[in-house]
C-alpha cells in the first residue's frame, strides 16, 4: 500500500602501471623506457528508490543516491640505477548527492504526461603537481594548475513531457528540459520531439529533433595557470564557462523481420555550439578531451567552438530463442570540430567506422544447470593521435608535435576478439557462475599512442592490452 523500496549499491577500486625497464618485458601499454605512469581509480554508488501507484493511471518514482568517484595518477621518471623522479602527480575525488522524483499519468488512452525534477550536489577536492623545471624552479619545487576544495555545487533539472496518439499508428511525443548550473547562474531550456508512424504490425518510421545542454567537467572550472613573470598562479578564467549544446537530428527505420528478428537503420545529424576552446588563437577544444587517463589543464577557454558528427547505424538482431542469440551493428560516421582557429579538423574520436559483433549460445545441462559460450568482435578505424614531426624532432633531439596537423592521420585498424565459456547453477536463492575469459583472443596489437624515440630517431607505437585470459566466480543472489 505504501509503494515499493529499493535498495542499491555498487562499488569498485582499479588500477594499472605502465613501464618498460627495457627487459623486453614491457607492460600491456608499452610506454617509453624510463617513463612510469601508475593511474588508479575508485567508486562506490548507494541510494534508496521508491515507486508508488496513488491510482490504477499514474505512478511517482523518487530516488536518493549518494555517489564517490576518484582518480590518482603518478608519473615518474626512472633512472637506470633504479631510482626515480617524481615528474608528475594528481588526486581527485568527487561526491555527488542526488535526489529525484518523476511523476507518470496517462490521462486516457491516447495522452500520457510525465514530469519531473532533479537536484545534484557536487563536493569536489582536486589537486595535481608538476614538476617546476619546466619554469627554470629547483627540481623540489612543483606547480600546481589544480588545486581546490569546493562544496555546494549545484544542478537542478526539471522536465516535462507528453505523448499523444493521433491514431493506431501515429505517435507524438514532445517536451520540454531545464537546466541551472547555481555555480555560475548558466541556464538552458532544451526541447525535444519526436514523431513516429507505425506502417504496419512489423514496421515503423520515425523522425526526432532535440536539444541537449551539457555541464563542462568540473574540473575545468577551477584549472589554473601559472604566471611566469609574478610566480603566482591565475585562477578564475574558467569560471564563467556555459553549458555545451547539442541539436540532434535523427531518422529512424525499425523492421521486425520475425518475432525474434529485428532490423534497424538510423541516420543523425549532430551540431555542437558553445564547445570551450582556447580565448587565443589555437586548435584546442574540450570536445576532444575524455580520451585519455589525464585530461588536460587548460585556462582562458570561451564558448566559441562548434562541432558537427554525422553518420548511419545499421543493426541486426536476433533475441535469445532456441538457445542462441546475436546482434550485428555497423557504424559509419564523420566526426569534426573547430577551435579558436576556425579550422575545421577531426576530432580525436573520428574512427569513421565501428562494426561491432556480438553472439551466444546456451547448452541446456538440466533445469538448474547449463553451458554458455559467448563470443563478442569489435572492429573499426584506427585511432587518431597528435601529429608528430619527425624531421623537426630529429632536428631538436625531442619530441615536436605541429597541432595544425593534429588528428589528421588514422592508425592502422583496430580489432579485438574476446570469448567466455561459462558454467551456470541454478539455486532457489542463489545462482552460481564459474567462467572463463579470453581478451583479445587473437593478440592483436592495437595502437594506444605514438611517441618520438631519439634514441632510434624513429616515431614508435604504444599498444593496448594483448591477450589476456581471466578466471571469474561470481554469485547472485
Amino acid at each position: 500500500k505504501i509503494g515499493t523500496f529499493s535498495l542499491f549499491a555498487i562499488g569498485g577500486i582499479s588500477s594499472i602501471e605502465f613501464y618498460d625497464d627495457g627487459s623486453g618485458d614491457a607492460s600491456a601499454y608499452s610506454v617509453v623506457r624510463g617513463l612510469r605512469t601508475r593511474n588508479g581509480s575508485e567508486m562506490g554508488v548507494a541510494g534508496l528508490s521508491h515507486r508508488f501507484f496513488p491510482d490504477s493511471k499514474s505512478n511517482i518514482f523518487t530516488s536518493f543516491s549518494a555517489s564517490l568517484q576518484g582518480c590518482d595518477t603518478q608519473i615518474d621518471t626512472v633512472f637506470d640505477d633504479n631510482s626515480s623522479f617524481r615528474y608528475y602527480g594528481e588526486k581527485n575525488q568527487e561526491i555527488r548527492l542526488t535526489a529525484s522524483t518523476k511523476y507518470t499519468r496517462k490521462i486516457n488512452a491516447k495522452n500520457t504526461f510525465k514530469v519531473g525534477a532533479s537536484f545534484e550536489s557536487f563536493t569536489i577536492n582536486y589537486v595535481d603537481s608538476v614538476t617546476g623545471i619546466g619554469w627554470n624552479l629547483p627540481s623540489n619545487q612543483y606547480i600546481k594548475s589544480l588545486n581546490t576544495n569546493e562544496n555546494g555545487l549545484n544542478l537542478l533539472q526539471a522536465f516535462a513531457e507528453i505523448q499523444h496518439k493521433f491514431s493506431t499508428k501515429l505517435t507524438l511525443y514532445g517536451g520540454l528540459h531545464y537546466q541551472c548550473f547555481l555555480f555560475n547562474t548558466t541556464q538552458s531550456v532544451d526541447p525535444r520531439l519526436n514523431i513516429s508512424y507505425q506502417i504496419n504490425e512489423t514496421s515503423k518510421f520515425g523522425l526526432a529533433y532535440g536539444m541537449h545542454s551539457q555541464l563542462q567537467p568540473l574540473y575545468i572550472y577551477f584549472t589554473e595557470e601559472y604566471d611566469t613573470i609574478t610566480h603566482q598562479m591565475i585562477t578564475d578564467t574558467n569560471r564563467e564557462l556555459k553549458f555545451t549544446t547539442a541539436q540532434h537530428f535523427v531518422a529512424s527505420y525499425d523492421q521486425m523481420l520475425n518475432k525474434n528478428f529485428k532490423l534497424k537503420i538510423e541516420t543523425y545529424y549532430q551540431y555542437l555550439t558553445d564547445i570551450p576552446v582556447s580565448n587565443e588563437y589555437g586548435y584546442f577544444s574540450m570536445v576532444n578531451e575524455g580520451n585519455t587517463f589525464h585530461q588536460s589543464r587548460i585556462t582562458n577557454l570561451v564558448n566559441n567552438g562548434i562541432g558537427r558528427n554525422y553518420g548511419a547505424e545499421i543493426t541486426l538482431e536476433k533475441y535469445l530463442s532456441d538457445n542462441y542469440y546475436f546482434m550485428v551493428t555497423t557504424s559509419l560516421f564523420d566526426s569534426k570540430y573547430q577551435g579558436s582557429d576556425k579550422k575545421w579538423r577531426n576530432t580525436e574520436f573520428n574512427t569513421n567506422y565501428v562494426v561491432n559483433a556480438l553472439g551466444g549460445y546456451q547448452i541446456p545441462i538440466n533445469k538448474k544447470m547449463a553451458i554458455d559460450i559467448n563470443l563478442r568482435a569489435l572492429w573499426s578505424g584506427g585511432k587518431r593521435n597528435p601529429y608528430i614531426d619527425l624531421d623537426q624532432s630529429i632536428a631538436e633531439g625531442e619530441e615536436v608535435r605541429d597541432h595544425s596537423k593534429d588528428y589528421s592521420e588514422r592508425e592502422k585498424d583496430y580489432f579485438k576478439l574476446d570469448g567466455r565459456i561459462s558454467f551456470k547453477l541454478n539455486g532457489k536463492r542463489v545462482t552460481q557462475e564459474w567462467a572463463f575469459d579470453l581478451t583479445n583472443a587473437t593478440n592483436h596489437k592495437n595502437v594506444y599512442s605514438k611517441y618520438y624515440d631519439n634514441a632510434t630517431k624513429t616515431l614508435k607505437y604504444s599498444y593496448q592490452q594483448g591477450l589476456y585470459p581471466m578466471m571469474l566466480y561470481r554469485i547472485n543472489f
